[in-house]
Order: C-alpha cells, then structure tokens, then sequence
C-alpha cells in the first residue's frame, strides 16, 4: 500500500486547486466557518463538487500567493501524486526568503491585481465584520502574549487541512512535526491558534495553552485556544529537548 509524503513547495506535485479543495474540505463544517460565513447556506460542503468555482479560484490563488510571500511556506501531505493535506506557515521575519528586486516587483504586481480581482469579485461567502474583527482581536493577542512583535519572531501554523476521509492517520501530526523540526533547528517558537477539532493534536505535542478567544455575535460563535511550543536548547552540542515551554 502506497504512503503519504511530506512535500514543500513550490513541487510539481502540488496542485493549487487540490490545496484549496483540501483546506475548504476540511474547515467545511467547523466552528470558524461558522463564524465567517455570510449565510448558512454556503458552510457545509461534502465535496469538491460543492464548492462554488469562484471560491475555488481564489482559495486557490491564496495557495500560489502563499508560495511568493516572503514569509509564507506551504508544506503538503501527497499521496499518489494527489495533495490529502496541506499546511501554511509564517516564518520568522529573519529567516524571511530573499527576493531580487524583480521578484519584489512580480510581489507587488500580483497583489494590485488581487485586490482589483477582489474588488470586482468580492468574496460573497465571508461576513466581513466578524472576519475582519477576528483578524484584529488574534493579532492583538498574539502580540500580549509574545511581546510588540507578535509572531514576527516565532513559526506560526497559519493553517493546516487535511481531507475527510484522511484525517486522524497522522497525516495532520506529520505535518505539526515538521513545524516543530523547523523550530528546533533555528531555536525559535512554534505558535498556533486552535480550534476546537486541532487542540488535542497540539496538547498531545505538548504545546503550552497561553490564552482563550470566545466570541458570541448572536447565534454565531466562535472558540479558539493559542498555543506556544519552544525547544530547550542544550549546551555543548546536546540534543534539543522537545516537547517542554
């Protein structure tokens, strides 16, 4: 039986379109889109076939804008050729990608036609105050918990998704280990908002808990816990120590 491997991009094995599927896929139901969601209507999808080509297309754009930022990294789980999960991540500012300064340009470009894009084709199924107010508040408290520069200084899981029918096989693990990898090397923190479906996979990893995010707007809720992991960094060439903040 063939297995599942970690891949980084950019890889010609990783498909933008089945990164978004997988991230839509996954988070259909949960309790964030539930809060970002203009109407109910557009939460639950069972299938790729239910995602509506113009939130396909620009999740999908998400994805290659991810692999241009200078801070972005996006890591897949591919399984025969076929993305069954993906991760986004924030780096540290240091050890943000060099660019020249026609990749700066290309950057730019690109993000001036996205928000033209936007403008002309608004993201109808997002509920723009409660998305943007949450935007705000995980900001906020990022940086009352890790000091002025918030996450500049820490790997930040961004997002990580795995399909249905392929989560709880280790598949999202496997992914958490490879922030965490990263995090040893450079002796620097891993940071990430849970939700309630991700929480235990990070106590399990023996993530820290630093604060609580509760918000009620009506019958929209929303539930998040921030979590920090920091490897102890031996002296005279010891191996890191895992698992302890």
């Amino acid at each position: 039986m063939p297995e599942w491997k970690i891949v980084e991009a950019p890889s010609p094995e990783i498909s933008y379109d089945e990164c978004a599927i997988a991230h839509l896929l996954a988070f259909s139901d949960a309790n964030y889109w539930h809060w970002c969601a203009s109407d109910a209507s557009y939460i639950v999808m069972n299938t790729a076939d239910d995602i509506p080509k113009q939130r396909l297309r620009k999740t999908s754009r998400w994805v290659k804008r991810a692999e241009i930022d200078r801070r972005r990294k996006v890591v897949c789980a591919v399984l025969d050729g076929k993305v069954i999960g993906i991760s986004t991540w924030n780096m540290p500012v240091g050890l943000s990608k060099k660019e020249t300064w026609g990749g700066h340009l290309y950057r730019k470009a690109i993000g001036i036609k996205d928000r033209i894009d936007d403008w002309l084709f608004p993201k109808f199924w997002l509920h723009k105050k409660r998305f943007a107010d949450l935007m705000s508040i995980q900001t906020a408290v990022g940086k009352k918990l890790l000091g002025p520069s918030g996450t500049d200084g820490v790997w930040e899981l961004y997002s990580l998704a795995i399909l249905p029918e392929f989560q709880r096989q280790g598949v999202g693990a496997a992914l958490v280990d490879w922030g965490m990898d990263q995090a040893q090397r450079t002796g620097t923190g891993f940071y990430v908002i849970a939700s309630p479906l991700g929480k235990g996979l990070y106590e399990k990893k023996g993530f820290s808990v630093l604060d609580e995010l509760h918000m009620k707007d009506g019958e929209w809720n929303i539930n998040e816990w921030f979590y920090l992991w920091k490897p102890e960094v031996a002296g005279d060439g010891d191996k890191l120590e895992q698992g302890k903040c």
